[in-house]
This record gives C-alpha cells, sequence and structure tokens, in this order.
C-alpha cells in the first residue's frame, strides 16, 4: 500500500493515528502459519523439534512440498551443511530459508522465541508489513516515540515465565543497594550504616524498531507500536520497555550474535560473550611478539605505519578465528605492537578503571616501597574480573620485556611512559581534584607494576604438617587473613592446604617463621592451572561443536562438562533405554534452574529398595559430577552385557543426581573456578571489602544447611564465609528439594552417598559429634571391605571412619540428617581424589580412574547390603 506522501513530518495527528491502527490491523492480516508434518518415521529428529523436522532434505524437494498456499513452513538439516538446520518457509508465491540457532532453550534471532511457531509466526509479520508499508515504515523511522497503549496486555504464554521472573528481579532489586545495619560477626561489630552496589554486568541499551509482535522481557507485556516500541540491549539482546529498562538488573549475559566488533568493546562484555579470562587478540598479540623474541631495540617505542597498523586491526576485526595466521602473516613485530596498544587506547573503559584509578594513585604516594606495594594491592583488588586478569597479563609480559632492557632499552621506566596514555586515564576533573602533574604519577604506578609483578600477583596454596599449634594458629588466622581452606585445620588430617588472597602472603609467612612452623608452597600459581584448565575445556567444547558431537555415543567420561551437557547427557539416556532410565526434577535453584538427576532400574512386581547417590553439592569439587556420570553410565549402558550389573538394577532402585549445585556449579565454571556455595543472597552483610561483595558474600553452603545440629561446629554466621549455614535450616531451595525427595522415597531408601572432593575417604556419621553411631561398629566392618576393593583397584589409599574424627566435626551435613531424621542406616560421604597436589582442580587423566575405583567401592557395599 502507499503511503500516498503522507510522512510524519507533514501530516496531522489524526492521519498519522489512522496509520497507526492500519499497521496494528496489518499485523493481523499477515499469513498464519501452517507447518508442513512429515508422513515417515525419523529417527535423528532433535528434540527441540516437532513433526515439522523433515531430516536431510533439498531445497527443491522442499519448495515442492511448500507449493500453493503462503504461511506453510517445514523444518530441514541442511544436505551442503549438515548439523546445521533450516527454516524453510512459503511467503508471497516463493519459498525462502533461513538458519536455525537454539541455544537450549529458546530459538533465537533478533529475539527469543519458545517455540518454532513463534518464530514463524513473528516472521511472517515482519515479511507482510514489509511487502505493504515499507516505505511508510522508513519514513517515520527517525521521530519515534514510545507510548503505552489501551492494547497492551499479557501474553498468556509469557504469564508463567514472568511471574517466576518477577519474583527474581523483585529479589534481586532489593539488593541492588543493601543496607547493613547493627550486624554482629563472630568476631568485629559492624554498627554503622553501608550503602553497597551490587553489579555485575549492566546493559547497554539502545532504542529499537522491532518488526512483529515484540514482547518485552522483563514485565512480558506486549510492546505497543510500530517503530522505537521499547530498546534492545547491544550486547545480550534483552527487550524491554523503556520504562522497564530503568528497572532491569544488572545480568547482562553477552552473546557472540550482538557482539559484532573486537576492538572498541568494554572488556567485562567481550570476555562474557566470549567465554574467557581476557580477550583473544591480547593473548595472541603477546604470543607472537614473545615468539619473534623480546631483544628487539626500542619494541615498544617505536611505531608501526598506521596503515598497516589499521590494516592488520581490520583483519582481527574480521575474523577473529584466524587472528594467529593474521599476526604471523605480518612482517614488523612493531605494527603488532603497536595494535596491541591502540586495542588498548580504545577500550571505552580503561584497563585501569576509573573507579580504581584515585587508588593507584595514592598507593604511589607513600613514601615506602613496601607501604606502596601494600596499598597497590588494595587498589589491584578493585578492579573488575575482565581488567585484573588482562592487566595481570599484561604486566606478566612488560616484565619479561624489561629483563631483556640490555638489547631492547625497554626499562619499566621507558614502558612505562610508553603505556601510561594507553592503560590509565584521568577521569573527570570536574570530580575529582586530580593534581597537574599526575603524568608523572601513572608513570610511576606502572614502573611499579612492571619491577614488582611477583609480589602483587603470585597467589599460594601452603601445605602445613599435622601440628597442632599450627591447627590453633590457623584457625585463629581465619578471619583475619581472608583464608580459604582447602583441607580443614583439625588434629586428625595428616596435612592442613589452604590459599590466601595476596595482601597476607608476607604477614602469613612471617607469621609461620616467628613461631617455628614449618611450611611449603604446593602450588605456585593456582590462576595459572585454572587458566589452563579453563583453555583445555574451551578447546574441547569447540572441538565438540566443530564436529557436531552430540549424541550419547559421543559423550567422553574422562572430560569434565558443563550443567548443560550432563543435562543432555542424562535426558540421552532416557530416549535410548526408557525401559530402565526416567529423568526425574526434585525442585529448583534460587536462580530457577532445575534440579535434575535419573532414577535407574529394571521393572519388577516388588517394591525395591532405593539407593541415593548425589554429587556436587559444592560447586568447586568437579570430580565429584564427574563420577556420579560414570556411575550412571555403567549403570545404563553396561547393564547389557554385564550380568552383575543387571542383577544390582534388579535388586535396587537407583536415584543419582550429579549437579545439586547447578548455580554454584555454573559460576564455578564460567566465572570463578573455585567457587563453593550456591548463588543465593544474603539478608545482611558485614562489610570488610564492599568491592568485593558480590564474589565473597553471596550463598550459602549447602552441605551445613540440613536441620542436624544447625550452627554447630565447622559453620559460621557470616555470609561472606565459605561455610556460611544460612539464616536457618532448609532456608535454600535445593536443600529443601532434596529434603522432600529423600522424605518421599521413606523406607525404601536403604543407602544414600553423597560424593565430595578432596582427601581419599570414606565415611559415616557422626560428623556433628564424637560418638559411635548407633550402628558404628556394621558401618565400620562394611566400610572396610568397601576400602580395601577402592584401594586394590588403581593402588590408591584411601582412609575410612567416622566424619568427626577422620577429617573433622562438622554441623548441618547431609550423611548426619539422613542418618538421624530419615533413619537410613546406610549413609555415607565419600572424599574422591586427590590428596592435596592438584586440590580442586583435579587434571582430567584422574577423571577415570577416580570414577572406576569408587564404582568398585559402590558394588562391593551393594554386596555387602544384599547379605
Amino acid at each position: 500500500m502507499a503511503n500516498n506522501g503522507c510522512y510524519r513530518d507533514d501530516c496531522d495527528q489524526n492521519t498519522f493515528n489512522i496509520w497507526k491502527h492500519y499497521l496494528y490491523e496489518l499485523q493481523l492480516q499477515a499469513p498464519t502459519p501452517k507447518r508442513v508434518v512429515a508422513t515417515y518415521p525419523i529417527s535423528d529428529r532433535p528434540s527441540h523439534y516437532g513433526r515439522e523436522f523433515h531430516g536431510k532434505l533439498s531445497r527443491e524437494e522442499s519448495n515442492k512440498l511448500l507449493s500453493n498456499e503462503d504461511g506453510r513452513y517445514l523444518v530441514r538439516e541442511s544436505t551442503r551443511a549438515p548439523g546445521q538446520y533450516t527454516l524453510s518457509l512459503r511467503f508471497n508465491g516463493t519459498v525462502k530459508n533461513f538458519r536455525l540457532y537454539y541455544d537450549g532453550k529458546h530459538f533465537v534471532g533478533d529475539k527469543r522465541f519458545d517455540t518454532i511457531h513463534d518464530l514463524v509466526a513473528d516472521g511472517l509479520i515482519t515479511l507482510y508489513l514489509e511487502a505493504h508499508a515499507a516505505e511508510y515504515i522508513s519514513a517515520l523511522g527517525n521521530s519515534c516515540k514510545y507510548e503505552e497503549s489501551p492494547y497492551m496486555t499479557l501474553h498468556k504464554r509469557h504469564q508463567k515465565k514472568s511471574r517466576k521472573k518477577h519474583q527474581k528481579d523483585e529479589r534481586r532489586s532489593q539488593m541492588q543497594v543493601t543496607r547493613v545495619e547493627n550486624y554482629q560477626d563472630e568476631e568485629q561489630e559492624f554498627d554503622e550504616k553501608v550503602d553497597v552496589q551490587l553489579f555485575e554486568k549492566s546493559h547497554s541499551f539502545k532504542v529499537h524498531n522491532f518488526m512483529g509482535l515484540p514482547f518485552c522481557d522483563f514485565c512480558g507485556n506486549f510492546m505497543w507500536g510500530l517503530l522505537g516500541q521499547g530498546v534492545k540491549c547491544e550486547d545480550c539482546g534483552f527487550n524491554a520497555h523503556r520504562k522497564c529498562s530503568e528497572k532491569v538488573p544488572n545480568d547482562c549475559c553477552p552473546d557472540l550474535r550482538h557482539i559484532r566488533r573486537v576492538f572498541g568493546v568494554d572488556l567485562t562484555t567481550f570476555v562474557k560473550a566470549y567465554n574467557t579470562v581476557r580477550p583473544f587478540v591480547v593473548d595472541y598479540c603477546v604470543k607472537e611478539i614473545e615468539n619473534r623474541g623480546l631483544h628487539i631495540e626500542g619494541l615498544y617505542r617505536v611505531s608501526g605505519f598506521a596503515d598497516d597498523v589499521e590494516n592488520l586491526k581490520l583483519k582481527l576485526e574480521t575474523d577473529l578465528e584466524d587472528s594467529e595466521s593474521c599476526l604471523k602473516s605480518c612482517d614488523d613485530v612493531h605494527v603488532i605492537t603497536g595494535v596491541l596498544k591502540l586495542y588498548f587506547r580504545l577500550l571505552p573503559i580503561p584497563l585501569i578503571t576509573f573507579d580504581a584509578y584515585p587508588y593507584f594513585l595514592s598507593a604511589i604516594k607513600k613514601t615506602t616501597l613496601d607501604e606502596q606495594i601494600s596499598e597497590m594491592k588494595e587498589a589491584i583488588n578493585k578492579l573488575l574480573p575482565a581488567h585484573y586478569q588482562t592487566l595481570k597479563y599484561l604486566i606478566a609480559h612488560l616484565n619479561r620485556v624489561s629483563q631483556q632492557a640490555a638489547s631492547n632499552l625497554m626499562t619499566p621506566y621507558n614502558l612505562s611512559t610508553v603505556f601510561c596514555p594507553t592503560l590509565m586515564r584521568t577521569p573527570n576533573i570536574g570530580l575529582m581534584p586530580f593534581q597537574v602533574n599526575s603524568w608523572q604519577l601513572e608513570c610511576a604506578v606502572l614502573e611499579i607494576l612492571i619491577t614488582h609483578h611477583s609480589r602483587l600477583f603470585k597467589l599460594y596454596s601452603i601445605d602445613i604438617g599435622n601440628n597442632l599449634t599450627i591447627v590453633e594458629l590457623l584457625n585463629s588466622l581465619r578471619d583475619k587473613m581472608d583464608i580459604d581452606f582447602w583441607q580443614e585445620p583439625t588434629i586428625n588430617a595428616e596435612r592442613v592446604s589452604f590459599r590466601v588472597a595476596p595482601d597476607y602472603h608476607s604477614n602469613l609467612e612471617s607469621v609461620l617463621k616467628q613461631n617455628f612452623l614449618p611450611f611449603k608452597i604446593l602450588i605456585e600459581d593456582i590462576q595459572q592451572l585454572i587458566d589452563r584448565e579453563k583453555e583445555e575445556n574451551n578447546q574441547i567444547m569447540r572441538n565438540s561443536y566443530a564436529s557436531g558431537r552430540q549424541t550419547l555415543d559421543d559423550f567422553r567420561l574422562d572430560y569434565y562438562h558443563t550443567y548443560n551437557e550432563i543435562m543432555m547427557f542424562i535426558e540421552n539416556l532416557e530416549r535410548k533405554h526408557p525401559a530402565i532410565a526416567k529423568v526425574i526434577t526434585i525442585g529448583e535453584t534460587y536462580e530457577f534452574h532445575p534440579i535434575k538427576g535419573i532414577k535407574l532400574g529394571i521393572k519388577t512386581n516388588e517394591t525395591k529398595p532405593c539407593i541415593w547417590i548425589d554429587a556436587g553439592i559444592h560447586a568447586r569439587e568437579w570430580i565429584a559430577p564427574a563420577t556420579a556420570v560414570y556411575v550412571i553410565y555403567k549403570l545404563a549402558v553396561k547393564q547389557e552385557v554385564d550380568p552383575e550389573i543387571k542383577q544390582l538394577l534388579t535388586a535396587f532402585d537407583w536415584y543419582i543426581f550429579p549437579l545439586l549445585n547447578p548455580d554454584g556449579y555454573m559460576y564455578a565454571w564460567w566465572t570463578n573456578r573455585l567457587w563453593r556455595k550456591n548463588r543465593s543472597t544474603p539478608k545482611a552483610v558485614p562489610i570488610r571489602y564492599p568491592w568485593k561483595l558480590f564474589d565473597e558474600c553471596i550463598g550459602v553452603d549447602l552441605n551445613r544447611n540440613f536441620d542436624i545440629s544447625f550452627g554447630g561446629s565447622s559453620t559460621s554466621g557470616n555470609p561472606c564465609s565459605e561455610i556460611f549455614r544460612g539464616d536457618y535450616a532448609f532456608s535454600e531451595k535445593e536443600t529443601k528439594a532434596v529434603r522432600d525427595m529423600i522424605m518421599s522415597l521413606g523406607s525404601q531408601l536403604s543407602v544414600f552417598i553423597t560424593l565430595h572432593s578432596y582427601s581419599q575417604m570414606w565415611m559415616y556419621p557422626y560428623g556433628y559429634k564424637i560418638e559411635k553411631a548407633r550402628d558404628g561398629e556394621l558401618l565400620h566392618n562394611i566400610t572396610k571391605k568397601v576400602i580395601s576393593a577402592v584401594n586394590k583397584k588403581h593402588g590408591e589409599r584411601y582412609r575410612y571412619g567416622p566424619i568427626a574424627t577422620t577429617i573433622y566435626p562438622t554441623s548441618g551435613s547431609s550423611p548426619d540428617w539422613v542418618y538421624e531424621k530419615a533413619k537410613v542406616k546406610y549413609s555415607f560421604i565419600v572424599e574422591l581424589r586427590d590428596r592435596g597436589n592438584n586440590g580442586f582442580i583435579l587434571p582430567r587423566n584422574f577423571i577415570l580412574p577416580t570414577a572406576e575405583e569408587t564404582w568398585e567401592g559402590i558394588k562391593v557395599l551393594m554386596k555387602e547390603i544384599q547379605l
């Protein structure tokens, strides 16, 4: 339809309103979706597609099936690119083909859709509007206003989702500014009121012209209007009304479908989108520079030709995956150093952020070097994670460059003068009274960072011998020096391993030396191990996606897997073995992720005893879920060829939950590898380090939240503690789900096993008191036989005994609650490998040996119970 020469700037309001109503009617007149159903069986249909999926089909074949009527559609697997799926849609007499993307929950494009039907309906409306009102839409686009409409209504499809989202966002908004009043810590009382800003990643909202039927992702309501109906996040694609955007929490998760650039992108946005600890371009440039040799004179002082630098930048922008070959093909190393400096210069927020800037300048004004370094550490801790990791990596590189100063003439001072304008930028002068000579101070800051890199960034894990004096001393230093124990300090422990923040390295070592206590550095750089593990996991995922491996047969038991991969594994098992396997959901987490497990058993006419195995209640203990997955695999797959396993499935029903703490596990996987707790938010927080609130003071230790001697030994009432027990017993959705499921099984539940790491132990109640359990002798004798089988498998040595005397006294744990309250006689906690050399970051070559020896122990346990 023509626009009759009437645009918004020329027409009166009545004409404009007529157009508005007419265009709304056009949306209703668009063709309706009509799926073309496959009439033949398809064995490899993906679970998120219905009968509209036709398998491998050529364009010519799909064109024949979609003849005659507009709105007809089907989904097919591309014959040219297997593993990729195409939507074929008939509109205006022709068949159009579109690539489909599915993120595990939604079909995604410019918007997110729950079903293929919704996606097609939206696409038809968009095409119809473009065909009938394209000229008017184009003319109107330059001057649009947000308008509320009498047609605004809550779409039924979004009601349930929006209700949950409202509840979640309400809790989050209450935590945006936390008032802490008169909080009594175990050692310190906080009487002052403190405002704490919780920040992760804010959305980058821009006004957007939506086509089709747009809905607000925040409130679920229809976004009325033709153009400028709302705003869209440039980083993650979140859609919202303008007014709703003011209430959206800072929970942006950047997505590569929306991040189109490399240079000029905020660091936090970039690393979240690419799932990496720092930008690839920094890694590639540094590696290539160091491969060429650091002896080149004026390495960073001499500039490459501006045109060459710009050309290399454009190549990296357009083909990041081929960055390494682009850099290798560059003849002049000064062009590469120029690109690296340009990358940091174009960051919208400098590497040393505006918030941290004054603290760095304050540190350099101290009179002694020790004071400068001490305050510099505090300033570094104020950096956002992406900035911290990138600065750490870059400064380590510049330190290596400075060590070749005899040949390259790049001393720490010379490097600081080159990088000072790039890494540090003065905040708004009107806000803070910076001196005119701030440039000299900035150079001094960088010189200190480069020269004393090892003192600022090295992270220790100290292993200390079994000594009562050490135990008492460490317990007294736990909160004072921010110690994170990997193995609790008790007299029963063979050794005590822990990590300590860089701020306290020198103080801790000084205290230990003054008390003549022996210590050693077990892991020189924990972060290096984490980075290596993450890069290995990312490489595995890239290879997996590149090869299209997502079937059950391709699932690798010797890899650590993401939450989604583990859930897909048990769902695939259910589909392949429906007679013995059933996926069950016992609840949801604080962040609304389902807590799923699998029930395995051969159906009989008799009521059978049940076996419970769970893992992953502590997020950083990755070997536990990997072992649970192995047990599931053995029971479900190997029962076809192993009569012993088949007998176990006939005699028992197995309930196995590989991840009881999905929120924490995902946070450990993508953000903080050593995260232990879940991700619930506390009501009040004692503030010592306000900038660390989001990292430290979130979450509850779920294995201290059960209603058995709640609040007793080895727990804390401080939300910032790794062993925070929660506000009350069963305060967490995860522990409530476990409680309800176990109580529903009643007397059928015969065996309870919870998998943890590390220390290599099999233990039984009690943990909350040093007292022999009523079935103590029976449990001792059975566990002794179990340990014999475990140790025999690979020659490793596991210990066994009551929890309290074998590892340490602990309260509010699941094995004690199951034994005492649920009356399950055979209740065990298993601490898997290793004994401290790798700690929680257990290399993947240990996965199968650990799982195999654990499986041997479980089989012996089942035999003893059947006797």
